[in-house]
């Protein structure tokens, strides 16, 4: 989807209007990024490689120029790490547990 409508009202003739509530582009891949809301307030990501191979990293900035980092183990897919805006960094742990009964 490229394109979210709403319906806003009808103008003198009756015929329905509509407002633009979001637009969207991706890239080759299918990965969104480049989101627009109704204000235009741009939401982009980048994706580390760019085109193809594994994703090891995304970098999303919102419309205040806030940058989140989301790192990604390749062969899996999985979040291994997190930035936030605030700096503050969450890791996570991959590795398999076990339990003995």
């Amino acid at each position: 989807m490229t394109r979210t409508d709403r319906l806003s009202g009808f103008d003198s003739s009756g015929n329905p209007t509509y407002q633009t509530v979001n637009t969207a582009k991706y890239d080759a891949l299918g990965r969104s990024v480049e989101v627009d809301d109704a204000f235009n307030n741009k939401t982009t990501t980048t994706f580390t490689p760019a085109g193809a191979g594994p994703l090891t990293k995304a970098v999303t900035t919102d419309p205040n120029g806030g940058v989140t980092t989301t790192e990604l183990e390749p062969a899996w897919g999985k979040e291994t790490g997190m930035t936030d805006q605030g700096g503050l960094r969450t890791e996570s742990d991959l590795r398999p547990t076990w339990s003995h009964h």
